[in-house]
C-alpha cells in the first residue's frame, strides 16, 4: 500500500471520527468566530469620527510654558550651577553663559525683562572633557541641580575660535522631568526610534502646538537650550549680529478620521485572537494524545504506518476545520470594518500561518505526554503562558534587543506581535518547522512505553541519513536473542515482518467511535486489501472474525468472555489456525491444553519449558491419578493392598469423604490393562462404586515448573532470613508459627468519629492522588496565577509617507516647520534651520546638533 493511500485512509478515519461528534465539531468551528464577535461588538459601539483641519500658531524655540509645571526657573536655580559644559575654556564658557541669559530673557516680560541682569544667573560649571562631564552628570541626583550638559568636541579644549565643523551634544536626563501620567513607563526620549512603532491615524498630540510630551522637546527646554547655544555659536563664528528671528510651527493637519477602536484593539486584539483558538488547540492536544493513551497509534505502527503520515493526517484534518473558522473570521472582520485598510488576502494569509504554527506547537506538546487529560491541561497552561511572553515585553518593546525579539518569536503566540510583516511571516514558518522537528525528534528518543528509543545523537549518525531499507525500530527493545516472523527478523527487518503480522492485544485498542465494520475496513485497507474486496471482507470478518495474517498474536483473547462465547472462540481459533502461526497467551490452563500444539510456560519472568502438552505432562508429571468413589463399608487398607500388587510404590493422595485418590508412577503404565481388568472383577467385593484414571493436568505441570524456578532462585541468608536476588517473583514460605493478622475483633466507630474518618480518608485519597500526579497538581496551582496576570496588547504597524520637516525663509524671519509624526521632528527641523542660518552668515561652516 502506497504512502498516498495510507494518508487517504488516515484522513478518512480522522474525519469519520470527527463526524461522530457533531456538536463538538460545530463548537470547534464556531468558538473562534464567537470570540471574534467581541471585536465586532466594539466596532459597532465605537464609530470613527471625522476631525476638521487644524492650524497651529508659531512659537519661539526658547519659549517654554511653565503654567502648571514644576520646573522652577533659571533665576532660582541653586548656586552649584544650572548648566554644565565641556571642555571648559573661554570660548565655550562664553557661549554657555550667553545662552543661559538668552533663554531666561526670552521667557521674561515687562519689568522683569527690564531689570534682568545676567549676573543673577548661576555660573555654569565647566569640565575638562566629555568623560569628566559624563561622570559628573551620572552621579546620584546630579540632574536635579543641572538642567542640561552641553558637550562640545574635546578637540576644542584649547581652541580660541570656532572651527568650521561644529558638533554640539546636549545631555539631558534619560527620563524626562515632565510628569507622564499617560505613559508612566515611557517617559524617555525615544532616541532608539524615529517614528512610533504602532502609530494611530491622525497626528500625535493634535491639541499641543509645541509637539506634546512624548518626547517633550519644548517643555523639557531642549529646543530652548539647543537654539540659544546655536545662536551664540552663529554670532561668534560669523562675527555678525543675527537680525533674523527663528520661529517654529507645526504643519497644518488635514482633515482626518479618528478611530478610537484602534486604541481598544491595542488592548484586546491579541488576547481575543488567543482566546479564539484556545479551545480548539487544547482539544487538538487531547485527541492526538488520546490515540497514544489508548495504544491506537502503536497498533497502527505495528501495522506498518509511518510516523510522519500520522502527523500529516492529523494536520490535514485539524487545518481543514480551522480554515473554515479563519475564513469566517476574515469575512466578519472585513464586513464590519474591524480591519478597514488591511487587504483580506493579507489578513487571511497571516491567520493561516498562525494556525499552522499553532498546530505544530500542539503536536510538539503532545509527544511529551501519554495521558490525554494531563496533556490537555498542560497545553492550556502553555497556551496562556506563551502569550504572557508577549504581554510581559510589549510595554518595553522599544527597549527589547533584536536578538531577544528573535528568541521570543520562537513562540508562535509572541511571533505575530514582533517585527515587521515580512519578519513575522518568516518567524511563523520557522516556528512551524521547529515545532514539528522537535515533535518528531522527541518521538524518536522518547517513544513511550512501546517503542525502541533512539540515542539522542541519532540525527548525527550515518545510519539515520543512509538507513538500511529494511531497518526500522521495534515496538519493544529486545534484551537478548532474536526472533523471526515468516522468515524476517523482527528488529532488523521489522517492515517485512509487520506485513505478515496480525495482533489481538489483551486490552481493547479500538477507536471508541468507529463501528465494527469501520474497524475492519480501516485495518483491511491498511493491510492492503483492495477496495473491491472490502465489502466481502467486512461480511466475512463480521460473521467469522476471520484471521487473515500468517502470524497472529493473541493476548488473552478470551478474558472477560462467558463460557459459551469462550467455547465459540476456541472453535474459531481451531478452525482458522490451519496455515497460520498463532501465538496465544493465557492464564487458563485448560485453554492452553485445548488450543496449544506447543506450550511454553513462563515463571518468574523466565521461560521454563517448551513442548507439546503430552510431552510436558510426561516430563513434569508425577504419574497417573486414580480416583475412586467408595461405598459404605469400603476398607481403604484392602483397596490400597489390591493396587500395590500392581504398583508397589503407589501413593495415597487424598481420602476425603467418599472420594479416594492415588498417584501411580508412570513406569507402571504397562500394568494398567491387567490392573483395571481385575479391579472391574473385584470392585464389588472392595465396595467401590466407580473409578477413573487420568493423566497429570497442565495446571500441575505449571505449578511444578514454577516450583522448580522458585527452588533455583538465587538467595542469600542474613541473620537466618532468606533474601531473594534478581527475581521478580518470590516464593511464599509457609510459617505456621507466624501470626500476621491480629485476631482481636476490630472496634468500629460511629457517629461523629465515623464522619471525621470519612473526611480524613477523602483528603488522604486526594493527597495521594496529587502526589502521584505532580504535574497535574502543579498545573492546577499555576493556571489561575497565569490567567490572572495575563492581559493583552497588540499593535499593528502602519507606514506613513509624510513631509516631516520644512522651512520658510522671509526677510528677518525663518520658520522651521515640523510634522510631529516622528518623535524628533521639532529638534531636527530647528537644527536644520540654525545650520542654514550659519551657512548663510559664515559660508563653509556647519553646525551639527
Amino acid at each position: 500500500m502506497s504512502s498516498y493511500e495510507k494518508l487517504k485512509l488516515l484522513v478518512w478515519k480522522n474525519f469519520l471520527l470527527q463526524r461522530r461528534h457533531k456538536w463538538q465539531t460545530a463548537f470547534e468551528i464556531a468558538s473562534p468566530v464567537i470570540f471574534s464577535l467581541f471585536l465586532i461588538l466594539i466596532r459597532c459601539l465605537v464609530d470613527p469620527q471625522s476631525k476638521p483641519e487644524i492650524s497651529y500658531s508659531p512659537f519661539l524655540p526658547t519659549y517654554f510654558d511653565m503654567t502648571g509645571r514644576q520646573f522652577g526657573n533659571l533665576t532660582t536655580a541653586k548656586r552649584e550651577g544650572s548648566l554644565a559644559f565641556s571642555p571648559d575654556n573661554e570660548l565655550t564658557r562664553r557661549a554657555t553663559e550667553k545662552a543661559m541669559a538668552t533663554v531666561a530673557l526670552d521667557n521674561l516680560d515687562g519689568l522683569s525683562a527690564f531689570f534682568f541682569n545676567p549676573k543673577m544667573l548661576p555660573e555654569p560649571k565647566g569640565y575638562k572633557n566629555a568623560q569628566e562631564l559624563e561622570k559628573a552628570l551620572t552621579q546620584p541626583n546630579a540632574m536635579n541641580q543641572i538642567l542640561v550638559g552641553i558637550q562640545f568636541d574635546d578637540d576644542m579644549a584649547n581652541a580660541t575660535q570656532w572651527p568650521d565643523d561644529i558638533k554640539l551634544t546636549l545631555r539631558f536626563p534619560a527620563v524626562m522631568r515632565t510628569p507622564m501620567l499617560e505613559h508612566p513607563l515611557r517617559a524617555s526620549w525615544r532616541t532608539n526610534l524615529l517614528f512610533p512603532l504602532f502609530p494611530l491615524p491622525g497626528p500625535r498630540d493634535p491639541a499641543d502646538m509645541y509637539g506634546g510630551k512624548t518626547p517633550g522637546y519644548s517643555p523639557e527646554l531642549f529646543l530652548a537650550v539647543q537654539h540659544a547655544v546655536s545662536q551664540e555659536i552663529i554670532k561668534e563664528k560669523s562675527g555678525q549680529p543675527i537680525n533674523t528671528q527663528v520661529y517654529m510651527q507645526r504643519f497644518p493637519q488635514l482633515a482626518y478620521r479618528e478611530d478610537n477602536l484602534l486604541v481598544a484593539m491595542e488592548r484586546f486584539i491579541s488576547m481575543i485572537i488567543m482566546l479564539c483558538f484556545a479551545y480548539t488547540f487544547v482539544n487538538t492536544v487531547r485527541v492526538v494524545t488520546a490515540e497514544k493513551e489508548l495504544q491506537l497509534k502503536e497498533t497502527m505502527t505495528i501495522m506498518g504506518l509511518p510516523s510522519w503520515l500520522h502527523w500529516l493526517a492529523w494536520f490535514i484534518k485539524q487545518f481543514s476545520f480551522l480554515m473554515i473558522s479563519v475564513v469566517l473570521m476574515v469575512i466578519l472582520f472585513k464586513r464590519y470594518s474591524v480591519f478597514t485598510f488591511t487587504p483580506w488576502t493579507v489578513l487571511l494569509f497571516f491567520m493561516l500561518l498562525f494556525v499552522m504554527a499553532s498546530l505544530a506547537f500542539c503536536f510538539m506538546v503532545s509527544v511529551f505526554f501519554t495521558r490525554a487529560n494531563t496533556a490537555a491541561s498542560f497545553m492550556g497552561l502553555m497556551w496562556f503562558s506563551t502569550y504572557a511572553a508577549y504581554f510581559l515585553t510589549q510595554m518595553l518593546y522599544e527597549d527589547v534587543s533584536l536578538h531577544a525579539k528573535f528568541l521570543l518569536s520562537l513562540i508562535s503566540n509572541a511571533a505575530i506581535g514582533f517585527f515587521r510583516p515580512g519578519h513575522v511571516v518568516l518567524m511563523l514558518i520557522l516556528d512551524t518547522i521547529l515545532y514539528m522537528s522537535i515533535a518528531m525528534y522527541v518521538e524518536k528518543i522518547r517513544p513511550g512505553m512501546y517503542g525502541v528509543p533512539l540515542p539522542w545523537y541519532f540525527p548525527f549518525t550515518k545510519k539515520f541519513w543512509m538507513p538500511n531499507k529494511t531497518k526500522m525500530p521495534s515496538m519493544v527493545p529486545p534484551t537478548s536473542g532474536s526472533a523471526t516472523i515468516n522468515g524476517y527478523d523482527i528488529v532488523s527487518e521489522t517492515t517485512q515482518a509487520r506485513m505478515s503480522l496480525g495482533l489481538c492485544p489483551q486490552h481493547n485498542v479500538l477507536f471508541p467511535d468507529l463501528t465494527v465494520a469501520e474497524h475492519i475496513i480501516f485495518y483491511s485497507r491498511l493491510k492492503g486489501v483492495p477496495n473491491s474486496r472490502l465489502n466481502d471482507e467486512v461480511n466475512h470478518f463480521v460473521k467469522l472474525l476471520e484471521l487473515q495474517e500468517k502470524v497472529v498474536l493473541l493476548d488473552e483473547p478470551t478474558s472477560g468472555l462467558d463460557p459459551a462465547a469462550r467455547r465459540s472462540l476456541w472453535d474459531l481459533l481451531q478452525k482458522e489456525k490451519k496455515g497460520r502461526t498463532m501465538i496465544l497467551t493465557t492464564h487458563f490452563m485448560d485453554e492452553a491444553d485445548i488450543l496449544g500444539d506447543r506450550i511454553a510456560i513462563m515463571s518468574g519472568g523466565r521461560l521454563q519449558c517448551v513442548g507439546t502438552p503430552y510431552f510436558l505432562k510426561k516430563h513434569y508429571g508425577i504419574g497417573y491419578k486414580l480416583t475412586i468413589v467408595k461405598e459404605d463399608g469400603c476398607k481403604v487398607q484392602d483397596v490400597t493392598k489390591f493396587f500395590k500388587t500392581y504398583a508397589p510404590d503407589l501413593r495415597e493422595n487424598t481420602n476425603i469423604g467418599s472420594e479416594l485418590t492415588y498417584i501411580i508412577p508412570n513406569e507402571h503404565v504397562k500394568q494398567f490393562p491387567e490392573m483395571l481388568k481385575k479391579l472391574e472383577e473385584q470392585k464389588t467385593a472392595l465396595k467401590i462404586s466407580s473409578y477413573g484414571l487420568s493423566v497429570t493436568s497442565l495446571e500441575e505441570v505449571f505449578m511444578k515448573a514454577g516450583a522448580e524456578e522458585s527452588d533455583e532462585l538465587p538467595t542469600t541468608k542474613t541473620n537466618g532470613v532468606k533474601i531473594y536476588r534478581d527475581t521478580a517473583v518470590v516464593p511464599v514460605e509457609n510459617n505456621h508459627n507466624h501470626v500476621s493478622v491480629d485476631s482481636e475483633p476490630i472496634q468500629k466507630v460511629r457517629g461523629g468519629r465515623l464522619l471525621r474518618n470519612h473526611i480524613k480518608a477523602m483528603f488522604y485519597k486526594l493527597a495521594y492522588n496529587s502526589m502521584r500526579n505532580k504535574l497535574s497538581a502543579l498545573i492546577q496551582f499555576v493556571t489561575p496565577i497565569i490567567n490572572i496576570t495575563i492581559s493583552s496588547r497588540q499593535d499593528l504597524p502602519r507606514v506613513r509617507y509624510e513631509e516631516l520637516v520644512g522651512a520658510t525663509f522671509s526677510p528677518g524671519r525663518v520658520t522651521a516647520w515640523f510634522s510631529n509624526y516622528g518623535y524628533h521632528d521639532s529638534a531636527v527641523s530647528l537644527a536644520l534651520a540654525d545650520n542654514a542660518l550659519l551657512s548663510a552668515l559664515a559660508p563653509g561652516a556647519r553646525l551639527r546638533v
